[in-house]
């Protein structure tokens, strides 16, 4: 893992909302979705994130939780990732779905 200081990137990718890329089961991922990464890397195993941009095979995540570097975006190739299904949403009162 190499970490990059935000003023070291010089390049915008573009966002494009139909954007859609396949995880490590072959599910259909795209911008939006939550993720939870299942590489061997210890350090990254387990964490979740929400996929902010997808680039090819790479996914721009985001985690909420982890604002120590770069406002908690980080980067993983989809092959590591598997999306995260009903185990992550939970209902409220009015039986609707919200993440947890």
């Amino acid at each position: 893992m190499t970490q990059v200081r935000i003023t070291e990137v010089d390049k915008k990718l573009n966002y494009d909302k139909k954007n859609f890329t396949r995880d490590q089961a072959g599910n259909i991922l795209s911008i939006d979705d939550v993720v939870k990464i299942s590489s061997d890397d210890k350090t990254m195993k387990g964490k979740k994130g929400i996929v902010k941009n997808i680039c090819k095979s790479c996914l721009f995540l985001w985690d909420p939780k982890d604002y120590s570097q770069s406002g908690g975006i980080f980067v993983e190739t989809t092959r590591n990732v598997l999306i995260l299904g009903t185990e992550f949403l939970k209902g409220d009162a009015d039986n609707k779905a919200v993440c947890a």
